[in-house]
């Protein structure tokens, strides 16, 4: 682990997709010593598996393994990064065996009307950056912040130290939402599959 989680900045509010995901691969890299390798899934059409850059040098840059979802090892886990415009990314373990999952929430999140998709809606304002949602009477803080014991909590934003090698991860970006103020909104929704996978 690098414990490199950086504060988060705000960029402009004019941004495109590609920009946006382009930036959370580049924060990966530079947070950490993996590099993320896009691999086809199902579930997302921007799904990643993380390697250690010294894995890609021994292979001479041709990496052997699956480019299936399906086929990574028993001990990775699966994770969405949500890339809030250019101005942080959430990273969600959502394997229900890690320690920060998010995985008790996910009957919370609502849902389209057909009910194929989960949401989280994410809000940053003065005072720090919630997970705001209608079944959840206490927004959780998403942002390191003191659990109120004594104790620090570590947060899911920029914080992709919780990301091992043999990592899977689905990317998903929206680009912020300026509301009254300095608060901003983003939105997010995907396949509920991609939580019991």
């Amino acid at each position: 682990m690098t414990n490199m989680t950086t504060r988060p900045t705000r960029g402009h509010l004019d941004t495109w997709p590609e920009q946006m995901r382009s930036h959370t691969l580049r924060q990966l890299r530079d947070a950490t010593t993996l590099v993320p390798r896009e691999i086809d899934s199902p579930l997302s059409r921007n799904c990643y598996r993380t390697t250690q850059l010294g894995t890609i040098a021994k292979a001479g840059g041709y990496l052997v393994d699956s480019r299936r979802v399906g086929d990574h090892r028993e001990r990775a886990q699966v994770f969405l990064l949500l890339q809030c415009g250019l101005d942080f990314t959430v990273v969600v373990p959502v394997s229900s065996k890690h320690p920060l999952s998010w995985y008790p929430w996910r009957n919370r999140f609502g849902r389209t009307r057909d009910r194929n998709r989960l949401h989280q809606h994410i809000t940053w304002s003065s005072s720090g950056i919630f997970l705001k949602e209608e079944h959840l009477p206490v927004p959780p803080r998403l942002d390191s912040h003191s659990d109120g014991r004594g104790n620090h909590h570590p947060g899911w934003v920029n914080n992709f130290d919780l990301i091992e090698a043999g990592d899977i991860f689905h990317l998903f970006t929206n680009k912020a939402a300026q509301m009254d103020g300095n608060t901003r909104k983003y939105f997010f929704g995907q396949n509920p599959e991609i939580w019991t996978s």
